[in-house]
């Protein structure tokens, strides 16, 4: 009796939570639609999804080993579509939020000063390329005995051995 009072408890506080979630979902569909965007009501409403899609999950973690095998599908399908909604929202809200925190640029002279100002930090950047030159050591195949000295002595003029190399 317990564990079916517990589900129904479950049930309501996952109805009132999905409620919220689509009220909020609302709220952020009708920001993005607005033409007279503020980008910091975007922001608030994303956190609030945040906020109140986290519960929800977890409440539908606790549900799925009380329903039945036949209501599971149902109740996935349904869990899922909402995961999806507040996904495809919470995206939308960040690309337009992206957007609009990027600087505007719309003289070209202070086009062509950002452009000189990035090549010139890429010059200066870290990666800095050196050529060395290539070392090569002879191989040694064994067939002629008289050029194993010289082959040996190579390996006393390697840089290894003399430090003014």
């Amino acid at each position: 009796m317990a564990e079916a009072q517990s589900f129904e408890l479950l049930k309501i506080k996952r109805k009132s939570l999905r409620t919220a979630v689509t009220k909020v979902v609302n709220e952020l569909e009708a920001e993005l639609s607005n033409s007279d965007l503020n980008v910091d009501r975007l922001c608030e409403l994303v956190e609030i999804l945040c906020i109140k899609f986290e519960p929800l999950t977890l409440i539908d973690q606790q549900m799925e080993s009380l329903f039945k095998p036949e209501e599971f599908d149902g109740e996935f399908e349904i869990t899922e579509k909402y995961r999806e909604k507040v996904l495809l929202w919470q995206f939308r809200a960040k690309k337009k939020i992206n957007e609009f925190s990027k600087p505007r640029v719309t003289s070209p002279s202070l086009q062509t000063t950002l452009s000189q100002s990035q090549d010139v930090h890429f010059r200066n950047s870290d990666n800095i390329h050196i050529k060395v030159p290539k070392y090569h050591i002879t191989r040694f195949y064994g067939d002629d005995a008289s050029k194993w000295l010289t082959f040996w002595n190579s390996f006393e003029t390697a840089p290894y051995i003399r430090m003014n190399l």
